[in-house]
């Protein structure tokens, strides 16, 4: 899968993917906030959610290159570059 389709997807598929077929890198916090973040295949998805929040609203974001990770400085993605 291409970044460009995981774009084309809707939330609901989006979120099947990420769980199916993702890898699981790591996990940060910050403020209220907290990103997971996956890679499938040669992207990266960046799942941001309140953590104060009775319903759990996330926002999935497609990202092509590890820079801009909010939080790169804390994870070893070399062991995951395809």
């Amino acid at each position: 899968m291409t970044i460009h389709q995981f774009n084309l997807l809707n939330e609901a598929e989006k979120r099947s993917v990420v769980w199916t077929e993702g890898v699981y890198l790591a996990k940060h916090t910050e403020g209220d906030y907290v990103y997971d973040v996956y890679q499938i295949d040669g992207f990266y998805v960046e799942i941001s959610y309140k953590t104060n929040s009775r319903y759990a609203k996330s926002m999935i974001t497609a990202l092509s290159d590890p820079d801009d990770l909010l939080f790169l400085d804390e994870i070893d993605v070399a062991d995951y570059l395809r």
